[in-house]
């Protein structure tokens, strides 16, 4: 017997309805988040190119690291436009459209090592 995989719950709709609700309110606060986020990071992105004194190691992490943060944050658009026009997609599709935002996410942490690394290496041998 072959089955339908398309839908997450075959007798649900998730267009309508209490679940679609929450769906949106949850996706709106999300999308409201990450605009916030995405604005704060494209600023630090436009003032470390900006600012010459920002220009040395450090500066080049923390923009790297913003930029890296911006290009995550762009992924949550994606949940709120097919929330919105009630748009549902297959699952492949959803993976490969989501999977930048999945790797960028962990190169967050790396960033900040090599933050740490730079301001730790600058306390103790300053002339470097």
């Amino acid at each position: 017997m072959s089955q339908n995989n398309s839908s997450p719950a075959p007798n649900m709709d998730l267009t309508t309805g209490t679940l679609y609700t929450y769906t949106l309110i949850l996706t709106l606060m999300q999308q409201f988040y990450s605009t916030i986020g995405f604005i704060f990071d494209a600023s630090i992105v436009y003032v470390t190119v900006k600012n010459k004194s920002l220009h040395k190691s450090y500066g080049y992490l923390l923009g790297i690291c913003s930029f890296f943060n911006t290009l995550m944050d762009s992924v949550n658009f994606l949940p709120t436009f097919l929330v919105l026009i009630k748009k549902q997609i297959s699952m492949k599709m959803c993976f490969w459209l989501q999977a930048y935002g999945s790797v960028l996410d962990i190169n967050a942490p790396f960033c900040l090592l090599f933050i740490s690394l730079d301001r730790l290496l600058s306390f103790v041998k300053p002339t470097l």
